[in-house]
């Protein structure tokens, strides 16, 4: 049996569960994930998605990290895997080219991180909302025209995302994107309500986007997350913020183009 426990926000677990599950496969083995409950997200897998069915999989719901500070739980923790991996250790393995297929030789491995480190050809196929869910993003994405394209504008504490994707980059590329084909019209994903209020004034009714305020810390607000990742993995085509996984994640949901948004 694999154990994963992925780390950081929505779209990081994601990415990281999703390269477990294609390692799985490809090691014939299960999985376990080890779902915390954190400030990073505050929501259990279940409240998020539906059961996995791609394979044996296991989800534990914990609210303590099996990479901990405590040295007490980090030690009786390490006692049931032969090989514990760490997210620094991870990066160092995948940078280096190392073959994660080498871990079919352990009985109990475990790797902890929120690095996509396998490939998965069919990437996020296991991630079906729950119903509760997928009945908002219908309801969100019933609106869309032929041709929508999706804008996701990262702000909060993402340091990079403000510095390199500022917010006159994203209209220019939505005024080309206008001047291309004056039938377009945006779906705005944004973790700032200020963002979501300017570019409303700006571009009136072309541009669509959820009122609700996203956050990590609550249910409904990482509900609303979710709902606007996949309303964007169903547009045409996606603007996206620089080192941003929700718009990575967005783009390899929906196989569509991304345009990142970048200013050296």
């Amino acid at each position: 049996m694999l154990t994963i426990e992925p780390t950081g926000g929505l779209c990081n677990r994601m990415r990281a569960l999703d390269a477990a599950i294609a390692l799985s496969k490809d090691l014939g083995q299960s999985l376990e994930v080890k779902w915390v409950r954190n400030k990073g997200l505050n929501a259990r897998f279940s409240d998020l998605f539906q059961p996995i069915t791609e394979l044996p999989v296991q989800v534990v719901e914990t609210k303590t990290s099996a990479i901990t500070r405590s040295k007490w739980y980090k030690k009786r923790e390490a006692a049931k895997y032969d090989i514990m991996i760490d997210h620094d250790e991870c990066k160092r393995l995948s940078k280096a080219g190392f073959d994660f297929t080498e871990l079919g030789k352990y009985q109990r491995p475990f790797i902890s991180g929120f690095l996509p480190f396998y490939e998965n050809p069919d990437r996020f196929s296991a991630f079906v909302p729950v119903e509760s869910i997928e009945a908002l993003i219908s309801e969100e994405t019933k609106r869309f025209s032929e041709r929508v394209v999706g804008v996701h504008v990262r702000r909060s504490d993402h340091e990079d995302a403000i510095r390199q994707s500022p917010l006159e980059a994203f209209i220019d590329a939505m005024e080309k994107e206008i001047e291309s084909d004056p039938a377009t019209r945006f779906y705005l994903a944004s973790d700032d309500s200020g963002v979501k209020q300017e570019m409303k004034a700006r571009f009136g009714e072309r541009l669509m986007t959820n009122e609700q305020q996203a956050s990590r810390s609550d249910l409904q607000g990482i509900c609303g997350a979710v709902v606007e990742l996949f309303a964007l993995s169903r547009t045409h085509k996606l603007i996206g913020s620089f080192r941003s996984s929700f718009s990575r994640t967005a783009a390899h949901l929906g196989k569509i183009e991304e345009l990142v948004i970048r200013c050296d």
